[in-house]
């Protein structure tokens, strides 16, 4: 397997999160803020290794850490969530963890309502 496709490290910013594979564990990390100015243009790297991703069939645990997020941000993970139920369907294991601050109560929902639906593992966790 070719090491270069997994690689993704997209740096964080105040108004971005920090995204980031770690290939020995295979977790993706979406961790921080996410209201970008353009958030199609912001998640675009996300969408395109997701796609390079499907050819490994690896198996995939993705791990959301956000304290915030945006109308736009909520609609690029809706659709990252769909590209993951593809991966699914064509035979690769992912599972999903939302971790949210113990008390906010509107990042817990958050997390439920963008896994309703959902075919894959979901879990909706406080942070550890």
């Amino acid at each position: 397997m070719n090491r270069s496709i997994m690689s993704l490290d997209i740096a964080p910013s105040e108004y971005t999160p920090h995204i980031y594979f770690e290939s020995a564990a295979d977790t993706l990390w979406i961790k921080g803020e996410s209201y970008p100015e353009n958030a199609w243009a912001f998640y675009a790297p996300l969408f395109e290794w997701a796609r390079a991703l499907v050819v490994t069939k690896r198996p995939l645990k993705v791990c959301f850490q956000l304290d915030y997020l945006n109308t736009s941000s909520t609609k690029m993970l809706l659709d990252f969530l769909t590209q993951l139920e593809e991966y699914h369907a064509v035979g690769s294991s992912v599972s999903l963890v939302w971790y949210y601050q113990p008390g906010i109560e509107v990042m817990k929902e958050a997390g439920e309502d963008l896994f309703e639906g959902l075919t894959l593992d979901c879990v909706v966790q406080e942070y550890p």
